[in-house]
């Protein structure tokens, strides 16, 4: 008396082929989305190249001339961001901005929650 061990009942030719469109299903949807990176073209940076950014965004600010570009910088990195000036100089018509208080913008927000990158020099 033959009897059938629990492989050949659950492979089944229907489950096979079931499994061979699930394959083929995927392999679709990499194509696309490989086809999804390429026709991004550049216009998104690598992990390293956006942790070199974070790090330099505070020297950035700090040598904009422009209030318009350094405000449209912080936007990317906070969702609340004061700076206080200090007046200095030998006229007193100078300042000195210091950050007083800041939220970061999701999600660099988790960067904080996990000790990374909450200080900036510059």
């Amino acid at each position: 008396m033959k009897t059938e061990d629990g492989a050949s009942k659950k492979f089944t030719p229907d489950y096979l082929s079931r499994l061979l469109a699930d394959v083929t299903n995927l392999k679709q949807c990499l194509e696309e989305t490989k086809c999804l990176i390429g026709s991004l073209d550049g216009s998104y940076i690598e992990y390293e190249e956006f942790l070199k950014l974070y790090e330099n965004t505070g020297e950035l600010v700090r040598l904009t001339s422009g209030m318009l570009l350094a405000d449209e910088i912080i936007r990317i990195f906070f969702s609340k961001f004061t700076a206080t000036g200090q007046i200095k100089g030998p006229n007193g018509k100078q300042k000195q901005w210091s950050v007083t208080d800041h939220c970061f913008r999701e999600p660099f927000d988790k960067l904080v929650e996990n000790g990374q990158y909450s200080v900036w020099s510059g």
